[in-house]
């Protein structure tokens, strides 16, 4: 049973590494397809891109890249839907999501959900607790729970082999 759960284990991190490499797939062919939009465009919606991407712990200020890449806000929004096919703002809230699964996954990280949920910049346990289940259909303490037990199990297994 233990061997059958550490194996699911295995599995569901798996198919998350394969649904995230799908995402990072997906977005450099929908940059790359967009022929309506100018290249100077791209680079700039690139670019901004890389930044949240680089700054998901942040809170997300459209007015920022506004000033920092001259464009108004509301095109900025336009290129990113239209390349992205989400808002800037379901885009940082899926990427802090995401970063946050990718945590709770971990078993070399001990954060507790409530330091994940400060350190990726949310502003309560509750509202990351929801928004994760609405985007997971899990809470995050169920995946932190069965990865603790997933790496005691691990280390346990380790004494075992090592007597």
């Amino acid at each position: 049973a233990e061997l059958q759960r550490f194996f699911t284990l295995l599995k569901i991190s798996e198919l998350m590494i394969c649904y995230f490499s799908r995402i990072v797939n997906r977005d450099i062919s929908s940059i790359i397809s967009h022929d309506k939009i100018s290249l100077t465009d791209k680079v700039k919606i690139v670019k901004i891109k890389k930044h949240v991407d680089e700054n998901i712990e942040k809170e997300l200020n459209v007015a920022f890249y506004s000033s920092m890449y001259e464009m108004p806000a509301v095109q900025i929004n336009k290129l990113f839907r239209n390349v992205f096919g989400c808002t800037m703002i379901k885009y940082h809230r899926k990427k802090k999501l995401n970063e946050a699964y990718s945590l709770l996954l971990d078993t070399g990280n001990k954060m507790t959900v409530k330091e994940i949920t400060f350190s990726l910049g949310f502003s309560s346990i509750t509202s990351f607790s929801r928004s994760f289940y609405n985007e997971f259909k899990i809470r995050p303490s169920d995946i932190n729970v069965k990865i603790r037990d997933l790496d005691a199990f691990m280390h346990q297994t380790e004494e075992s082999a090592n007597d």
